[in-house]
């Protein structure tokens, strides 16, 4: 009888503590004040959280809906602009915070090799740009996820599809640059490559239908573009330069293939689209002359490579799919 009693105590408070802090029944309302939450006994909360489709809000003493900074029971945490409580690595007011999974604000303590002060802010050292790039990208990660996953419930993408990432540095500047690799249909891969240019991650390369692929030279400020046309009877390659945030076609090729044999080699010396036939000899010289300045030795090949650039599947690399994404944070990426 006792542990019976003890029972139906304990699963009464369970209950009576779910009630209190997940959404009662009602809608949301707005007006002049913002918005706030009418529950179906027409009341509403106040100085309270509530969670609703799995999303945590805090109310004001007012009823109204919380944005920004709030402190509860010694702790802060951050409402993004639809109050939805934020966790994990958020810019604020210039600076860079990590909230916990239950949304509480870290302090004195470091995260992933970045160190927090006092305040919760990120205590910015040497190397500043580089390190306010990897979380920055792993903000981007996650929304990259979110409308994959989306697309891939609607049925846009095979069930086996997925995505994967990497780090590298393209150019000399120790700013590193995120590679997302697309596996969207069987067989069908496209690549997306971001810089940390101007304070913010912005899209470098886009993979699009003629260049499908990347290869980095790294610390060389170079990279190697190709694709297979259609049917693989002709395939498209270009070296392209990386400064400032953009790239730079340098030299575009071609090579016509009967089988796999290569038949035909072709430049468009100037960049307009318009190939010109060359023998092979020619075709070679020229990816030399051009790659000359780069120190990068070696003797183009039979598709015009010379050394050995870097795809994805070099680089430190992790599924996406795999949820994995605090790896970026935590200092494994090289």
């Amino acid at each position: 009888m006792v542990k019976k009693s003890i029972f139906i105590l304990v699963t009464g408070l369970i209950i009576s503590l779910s009630a209190s802090l997940s959404a009662f029944a009602g809608q949301w309302k707005f007006d002049t004040g913002g918005w706030w939450y009418r529950r179906d006994d027409g009341s509403y909360p106040s100085s309270m959280w509530l969670k609703d489709s799995n999303l945590w809000y805090y109310f004001h003493s007012s009823g109204y809906m919380a944005k920004g900074w709030v402190q509860d029971s010694g702790k802060w945490y951050y409402l993004h602009n639809d109050g939805a409580m934020a966790t994990g690595w958020i810019e604020a007011a210039g600076k860079w915070y990590y909230l916990g999974a239950d949304g509480a604000m870290l302090s004195n303590t470091s995260v992933g090799g970045y160190q927090l002060g006092a305040d919760g802010a990120w205590i910015q050292t040497e190397n500043t740009e580089t390190n306010v790039a990897l979380p920055a990208y792993a903000e981007l990660l996650r929304t990259a996820k979110s409308e994959f996953d989306q697309a891939k419930s609607a049925g846009k993408y095979y069930k086996g599809a997925f995505i994967k990432f990497g780090i590298t540095y393209i150019d000399a500047d120790n700013i590193p640059e995120l590679v997302l690799e697309y596996h969207t249909q069987l067989g069908k891969i496209s690549t997306k490559t971001y810089t940390y240019y101007g304070g913010n991650p912005s899209l470098l390369i886009s993979a699009d239908e003629k260049y499908t692929s990347c290869n980095f030279y790294e610390k060389q400020g170079l990279i190697y573009l190709n694709s297979s046309g259609e049917k693989y009877t002709e395939s498209f390659y270009a070296f392209a330069e990386v400064a400032n945030g953009t790239y730079n076609i340098l030299l575009p090729l071609s090579n016509i293939f009967n089988g796999h044999e290569i038949t035909n080699w072709r430049i468009d010396h100037e960049k307009r689209g318009n190939y010109t036939e060359v023998s092979e000899a020619a075709y070679k010289k020229a990816i030399r002359d051009l790659l000359q300045p780069y120190n990068i030795l070696g003797e183009a090949d039979y598709y015009g490579v010379i050394g050995n650039p870097k795809s994805i599947y070099d680089l430190d690399y992790v599924d996406i799919n795999d949820g994995n994404i605090q790896r970026l944070l935590n200092g494994e990426m090289h």
